[in-house]
């Protein structure tokens, strides 16, 4: 897909909990402007837009689940989480040429809350939702609800994932 990579670099360090990412550039200074890729850089701004990182004093967490990383930040009043798809990879995309799989399920139980803000930047578009359910995505989302006053009971521990905070 045109851009992946930058996608993914703009959005990595953020989400790991770096101030933001490294300067891009590319050997002939042409991969941006040459493959008209600005759109990214707008898409990484309406994902953290109205997010105040030193008010919030955002915590990284990181954990997985057999289809997508997820890597997220934890704030005093707001988290913010970006979905990142395992499978739609350079080699998946760009080499073999394939389209991305559509991503469906829930999120973890971790990150329970009562209404998510869901921000798609492959399609550009917000959704709100109720529950936990993720609306239907490629490549990656970016979610971001209020912060539980203390963590999720957690499930059976048959059912349970790794400890985000």
């Amino acid at each position: 897909a045109r851009g992946t990579i930058l996608h993914d670099a703009l959005f990595a360090p953020f989400f790991a909990g770096s101030a933001g990412c490294g300067q891009p550039w590319h050997w002939d200074h042409r991969y941006i402007a040459g493959n008209d890729l600005w759109h990214h850089f707008a898409k990484f701004r309406k994902a953290v837009e109205g997010l105040d990182p030193a008010a919030e004093h955002f915590r990284p967490f990181h954990t997985e689940t057999p289809e997508l990383r997820l890597y997220g930040l934890r704030g005093e009043k707001t988290t913010v989480v970006w979905l990142r798809d395992k499978r739609a990879t350079r080699e998946h995309d760009l080499v073999q040429g394939l389209p991305p799989p559509v991503v469906k399920g829930r999120l973890p139980h971790a990150l329970q809350a009562d209404r998510y803000h869901w921000y798609l930047p492959w399609e550009d578009r917000s959704v709100d939702l109720p529950t936990s359910e993720m609306p239907p995505f490629t490549r990656s989302a970016v979610v971001r609800f209020a912060t539980p006053v203390r963590p999720v009971a957690a499930p059976a521990p048959e059912a349970r994932i790794p400890r985000m905070w």
